[in-house]
């Protein structure tokens, strides 16, 4: 399994091009840093339902590519945080995860839709 955050259209890694998109070097396509983290709670969940979501787990699943103050604001942004300093995770809010992801990706703020059906 490779770490990293992975091009919605072709697959490849992406790469970081400024604080709110990445850039994919291979299809030219541009994704917003938000949805991109949000995906990797979203797959990290899935393969480790148990683990508590951190800044660090989700700065090292998705391979150091976003700074950790970037990721800590995109978690607060979409989850409750419990606990303080590098004892603090996050928690779902009332609402699912998945209800809010969809909203999110749905919104089409960005000009980019998700191709995963089962969202």
């Amino acid at each position: 399994m490779k770490k990293g955050v992975f091009c919605q259209t072709c697959s490849s890694p992406l790469a970081y091009q400024t604080r709110y998109f990445l850039h994919c070097p291979f299809c030219q396509t541009t994704n917003p840093v938000d949805i991109a983290i949000l995906q990797a709670v979203k797959e990290l969940r899935t393969l480790f339902p148990e683990e508590k979501i951190t800044t660090l787990k989700i700065h090292d699943w998705t391979g150091k590519i976003v700074s950790k103050p970037r990721i800590r604001q995109i978690l607060k942004n979409h989850f409750i945080r419990q606990g303080h300093g590098k004892y603090s995770y996050y928690m779902e809010k009332k609402i699912t995860f998945n209800k809010e992801l969809n909203t999110v990706l749905s919104s089409n703020i960005y000009g980019v839709l998700p191709e995963d059906d089962d969202m």
